[in-house]
């Protein structure tokens, strides 16, 4: 054509890759800076929360001081937080009857806070269900010991 060669390939690219179908996707769950972080709150079912605040190089809880290395490591082990394990298959109808909590990061520069809500479906093989306003669109699921104990199950 036009004075140049058309080649046929013999095989499909897509036999190339194991999961076309996620292999596109924004798995992105959390993205921030853990050292710009101030304020983080988690919040359960029963709408009682735990807080803890960053001011004058101290984390605290309810006016007591929080372990700054634990806080500090937290959130780097969070800060750029990633998933392949999408729940598609997730139906929304019944998100109030299954809410488990919400972790909410507040700090400098950022827009607004970034929230993750999570949901407990008994009747998944994985039942915790993930949700950030970093990826709005899409759900992520976790099995206990995964991203639900990352960022749900805290030592400090």
């Amino acid at each position: 054509q036009n004075g140049q060669e058309v080649y046929k390939i013999p095989f499909c690219i897509s036999d190339y890759f194991t999961d076309t179908t996620n292999i596109l996707r924004d798995n992105q769950i959390l993205n921030f800076d853990p050292n710009q972080v101030t304020a983080l709150s988690w919040m359960n079912e029963e709408d009682t929360s735990v807080n803890f605040f960053f001011e004058n190089n101290i984390w605290k809880s309810q006016n007591e001081d929080v372990s700054k290395s634990k806080i500090n490591r937290f959130l780097s082990k969070i800060s750029s937080l990633k998933s392949n394990k999408f729940a598609d298959d997730f139906d929304e109808a019944s998100i109030d009857e299954i809410f488990y909590g919400k972790l909410k990061i507040d700090g400098l520069n950022m827009e607004s806070p970034i929230e993750i809500s999570c949901f407990y479906d008994q009747d998944r093989q994985n039942p915790y269900i993930l949700k950030s306003n970093i990826n709005q669109n899409t759900y992520f699921e976790s099995d206990s010991m995964g991203i639900f104990s990352l960022l749900f199950k805290r030592d400090f």
